[in-house]
């Protein structure tokens, strides 16, 4: 039961740090994962949407939205986020090891 108090609380804090800087993909990201760990599936896909929205390549957050459509049976949906993600792994490791 403290868990659940513990991820509705973040979800609070993370909605007012929303409130304060809409543009803050992280926030949105984290609130994301508090809903999921509360089943807010919906929720969930929503705010790492918006994550994905402000920072395209915030590639955790594909993959994430990835994992809540796969528990949504929306397995098309889940595919694409995969891929994204993948994709965005491998180019990250590709830039680094060029620096």
């Amino acid at each position: 039961m403290a868990m659940l108090n513990k991820y509705d609380d973040s979800i609070f804090y993370y909605s007012k740090a929303i409130e304060i800087n809409p543009e803050f993909s992280k926030a949105y990201y984290n609130r994301g994962n508090a809903e999921f760990n509360l089943s807010q599936f919906e929720n969930a896909i929503i705010d790492f949407t918006n994550a994905i929205e402000i920072s395209p390549t915030y590639a955790n957050a594909y993959k994430n939205r990835s994992i809540v459509k796969r528990k949504l049976k929306d397995i098309q949906g889940a595919e694409e986020d995969l891929k994204k993600y993948n994709e965005l792994i491998q180019n990250n490791d590709a830039n680094r090891s060029h620096i």
